[in-house]
């Protein structure tokens, strides 16, 4: 079925006295609040941030609300527009599940563009915002550039791998992993399309080919490519968890956090490293939104009340946690509070508020 395209509509739109006046006060980075209903809230963003030169970032309640914000924004601005959506994590706070890779490669692709200053928009729900991720300098200073030429030695980069959150594994298949047979390393960046192949002559790098992870077959040769980092977490600040209380804690779970802790002093990849991604990481995708970007954020109460039944679930669960005996006290909080997040957005020149109940453009 072909998707809509509603991108013919957007000029006359956008010459209403009320959108000329959004315009006019974001361009001169001042903030303002707008009356607008649910229903007209896509076609009111398409119409504003669509002109937008640089990066916007758009804040909504929940995960069902940023995904047909996103859907219905491509459709208003019509194929050439880039609308990204920045998923939530699909692990809930202090519960010990690996992430999903797919999940992963989508927010550091999403993270990675807003902070290039592009012309793209970004729609995240409010938990999305809160989990933490990769600082960006930790991603612009973790990446590493390859070309046809030079020298590479194997077991260096391996390990380099390996400590950007690379898992190795026989084959290739999804971001994040990489492998090696022989003279020849496999790698899937999250922020490339494809994997790409290094083929070696010795310590030299002779060619450097994308491929068809379903096939394995090649795509063609690429002059260079990026590896930046495959999780959300790289070289960790341990110093939230110098004073762990363990105490009260299973001899079992005395002795597997003791491993874990030894293991990310080291830079080490271990099972069970994603568990510690929302206590250690030490940014949000709001701090990856250049300055004078725009920022939107949707129902700000409802968002406040969202972020606050997250955190009393996220603390709650660690109690549990904590009577069964099963984590140390102390552990840091695994989602970033509201309140630390809308200090943030005061400290921005930017930002448009949307409310359902406001009647006209206002200052905030």
């Amino acid at each position: 079925m072909e998707p809509i395209d509603l991108s013919a509509i957007l000029p006359r739109l956008r010459q209403t006295p009320s959108v000329e006046r959004v315009e006019v006060t974001l361009k001169a980075g001042r903030s303002l609040t707008l009356g607008v209903g649910d229903a007209a809230k896509p076609a009111a963003l398409a119409a504003i941030a669509g002109e937008r030169e640089g990066p916007v970032l758009i804040v909504t309640t929940r995960a069902d609300r940023a995904e047909a914000l996103a859907e219905e924004l491509a459709a208003w601005l019509g194929a050439d527009a880039e609308v990204m959506l920045y998923p939530e994590r699909d692990a809930l706070p202090y519960e010990r599940l690996a992430a999903a890779p797919d999940i992963v490669r989508d927010r550091l692709r999403t993270a990675s563009a807003l902070s290039a200053a592009g012309r793209t928009i970004v729609v995240a729900s409010a938990l999305a915002i809160a989990q933490r991720t990769l600082a960006s300098g930790e991603m612009v200073g973790g990446v590493r550039r390859l070309r046809r030429g030079e020298r590479l030695e194997i077991d260096a980069f391996l390990s380099e791998l390996a400590a950007l959150g690379y898992s190795i594994e026989p084959v290739v298949a999804e971001a994040g992993q990489a492998s090696r047979r022989g003279g020849i390393i496999d790698v899937f960046p999250p922020g490339a399309e494809l994997p790409a192949r290094i083929e070696l002559l010795g310590r030299e790098i002779d060619s450097l080919r994308a491929f068809d992870p379903a096939t394995q077959r090649s795509v063609g040769p690429v002059d260079t490519i990026e590896i930046g980092p495959a999780r959300e977490l790289v070289a960790p600040d341990l110093s939230r968890l110098r004073n762990l209380d363990f105490s009260r804690c299973t001899a079992a779970a005395r002795e597997r956090f003791g491993d874990e802790l030894g293991n990310l002093e080291a830079g080490m990849a271990f099972e069970g490293r994603d568990f510690y991604v929302p206590l250690l990481a030490q940014a949000t995708l709001l701090d990856h939104l250049p300055e004078g970007a725009l920022l939107v954020v949707d129902e700000r109460a409802d968002i406040a009340a969202v972020l606050d039944e997250a955190h009393e679930e996220a603390e709650s669960a660690r109690h549990e946690l904590e009577e069964r005996r099963e984590v140390p006290r102390g552990l840091p909080s695994a989602l970033e509070r509201w309140p630390a997040l809308e200090e943030r957005v005061a400290g921005r020149q930017a930002v448009l508020t949307l409310s359902r109940w406001a009647t006209e453009e206002a200052a905030p």
